[in-house]
C-alpha cells in the first residue's frame, strides 16, 4: 500500500505519521496535481500513432508491456491488480493501447476514469515502451483521451503525473499545476527509477 499526500491531506501531521509507521518518501515518484479546464481544444499528435480503446477482457496479453513501460519495478502481476481496480468502475473506466506504423503490437497504454458528475475525467496511468519514447506517443494518448472525455460531456481533466517524467509534457500541452503530491510507501526506495512516460 502507498499513500499520495498533498496540501489538503489530513490530519496535518500525516507525513510524520506515515514515516513513524515505517513508510518512506520516494522523491523520484513525487507527483504534481494538474488540471486542464478546456479539454475541447485540439492537441497536435503525430499521424503515425494510432490510439485505440481496448475492451478490458482483451487487456491481459498486454500486461507485460504495460508493466515494462511503466517502470518503478512494476511487474505484470502489479499491472493486473491496477487493471482490476479500474475494471471495478465498469463503464466509468477505459483503457487504450497505442500503436505505431509498421508494428502490430502496442507500444503504449493509458487508462481513464470518469467522475460520476459527468464533468471531470481523471487521466490515470499511461506509459510508452523505452524504445518508442520521444515520438509523440504520450501526447497522442493524452489527445485521444481528451477527445473521448469531451464526447462524454466532460469539461475538465485532472492528472497526477510524476514530476520528473510526464508532468513537464502535460504542462507543455496546456495543463496547469495546482499542487504537489508526495508518495509514501513500504519499500519504495527499492522500486528503482520510473521510466514511464
Amino acid at each position: 500500500m502507498d499513500w499520495a499526500v498533498g496540501p489538503t491531506s489530513s490530519p496535518p501531521d500525516l507525513r510524520d505519521r506515515l514515516v513513524r509507521d515505517g513508510l518512506g518518501r520516494e522523491d523520484s515518484q513525487a507527483m504534481w496535481g494538474i488540471v486542464m479546464e478546456d479539454i475541447a481544444r485540439p492537441l497536435a499528435a503525430p499521424a503515425t500513432v494510432r490510439v485505440e480503446r481496448t475492451p478490458w477482457d482483451a487487456i491481459d496479453p498486454h500486461e507485460d508491456m504495460m508493466a515494462r513501460s511503466f517502470g518503478f519495478g512494476m511487474t505484470p502481476e502489479d499491472m493486473r491488480a491496477v487493471n482490476r481496480f479500474y475494471m471495478a468502475f465498469g463503464e466509468a473506466a477505459e483503457v487504450c493501447l497505442a500503436y505505431v506504423e509498421g508494428r502490430p503490437d502496442p507500444v503504449g497504454w493509458s487508462e481513464t476514469l470518469y467522475h460520476p458528475d459527468g464533468r471531470v475525467m481523471l487521466l490515470g496511468g499511461s506509459a510508452t515502451l523505452d524504445e518508442f519514447r520521444h515520438r509523440g506517443i504520450y501526447t497522442a494518448m493524452v489527445a485521444a483521451r481528451l477527445r473521448a472525455g469531451a464526447a462524454h460531456g466532460c469539461s475538465t481533466a485532472v492528472i497526477q503525473p510524476v514530476n520528473i517524467t510526464s508532468a513537464p509534457v502535460c504542462e507543455r500541452l496546456g495543463f496547469r499545476s495546482v499542487c504537489e503530491l508526495d508518495l509514501y510507501g513500504y519499500g519504495l526506495t527499492a522500486l528503482g527509477t520510473h521510466t514511464g512516460s
